[in-house]
Formats: structure tokens, sequence, C-alpha cells
């Protein structure tokens, strides 16, 4: 096994440079489908994470779906090299980190041996900053909790756009139920909720 500090820790990954040879961890996919064909993926996104605990969103666009579609899968672990790298320009960026990474066609990816990572990848917040209001709205986080209540996926459509809302209640280790407090997820494709 080759060492770990042959890799560029996430962290450091940015548009300076043009090769990086990073190691890590896939921990969260999201497959983009169409509304009218699910089946049928436009694009993969991914949450990768190193050794050391650094996260960076990662995507496959739909031109390198063909290619690289069914390679990579949450808990596996990958070496990778000649990947492009560019601003993470959404308006609600998953993680903090400033720059993404781009699986392209030429990119060169390889499974490599399973790692512990160094800390703990989640950030989990209480529930009485959830319902207080007191995190940014721009922040994302985690949550545990048991879910209690979960509604219908309800879509509105408002400007030619649909949004897709669900509506559900969770209950927290000190078995108090947040009953007026729903959280809501919109979102412009589709969603993936991990209980």
């Amino acid at each position: 096994m080759e060492a770990v500090d042959e890799y560029t820790p996430l962290n450091l990954i940015n548009d300076q440079k043009a090769e990086w040879k990073v190691r890590v961890k896939v921990h969260i996919t999201c497959k983009k489908t169409y509304w009218k064909n699910p089946n049928n993926a436009s694009s993969l996104e991914m949450i990768l994470v190193d050794y050391e605990g650094n996260k960076i969103r990662a995507a496959i666009d739909k031109p390198g779906m063909a290619y690289w579609g069914n390679t990579f899968t949450e808990g596996h672990h990958f070496e990778m090299s000649s990947f492009g790298v560019a601003k993470q320009d959404d308006d609600v960026p998953l993680i903090p980190h400033a720059f993404k990474i781009h699986i392209l066609r030429s990119s060169k990816v390889r499974k490599t041996d399973a790692f512990d990572v160094q800390r703990d990848v989640f950030r989990v917040v209480n529930y009485d900053d959830v319902n207080q209001r007191t995190l940014k709205s721009d922040e994302i986080f985690d949550v545990l909790g048991k879910l209690v209540e979960l509604n219908p996926l309800r879509v509105t459509r408002s400007k030619g756009m649909d949004t897709k809302c669900i509506e559900f209640k969770l209950q927290d280790r000190r078995f108090f139920k947040y009953k007026s407090q729903l959280i809501h997820l919109k979102f412009k494709n589709t969603f993936k909720i991990q209980c």
C-alpha cells in the first residue's frame, strides 16, 4: 500500500495546479435524473472524503456518465488523478470547500484499499438550533433522529419550474417530538434523504 502523504489532502485542492493525485472514500452519491425519465441519469454528484476527513464535492456530467456512471459506489475507496477542478458556483454549496472536482473521461481512477477516516465527516447540529433558526439559511448540516412522521411528496409549480417538497418530523434521543416545526426540503431535480 502507498503512503498517505503521496496524496494531496482535499482541503488543498484548487484550480491553480493542473495535476492532483488524491485518495478518497465516496461518502455520498446522488444521481440526477430526468423528471420524465427517472431511469436515465444526467449526471452524478458526490461528496468525497480523504484520510483526514476533508471533504470535496465531485461531479460527472452527462458525457462522462456512459464511462464512469456505475464506477462510484458509496463507501468505496479510489485513487484519482487527471481530473478537472473548478470553483464551486452553487447558491447553496453542500460543503464549505471553494472548489469542486470534475471527473472527466480522461481521468485516471482506480479502486484502492480501504482506509479509516481520522475524524467525523458529519456536521450534526442540535434540534434546538434548527427549530430556533439560529443556523444560516445557506448552511448544510446533518440531523440525527427517529423518523416519526413522513408526509407524501408534494410538487408545486411556479414560474414554469417544479419544486418538490417533503415534510417530515423527527424525534431526538430525548424523545421530544417537534410537532410545529417541519423541515422543508426543496430540490430542482432529485433528492436523497439518508435516515
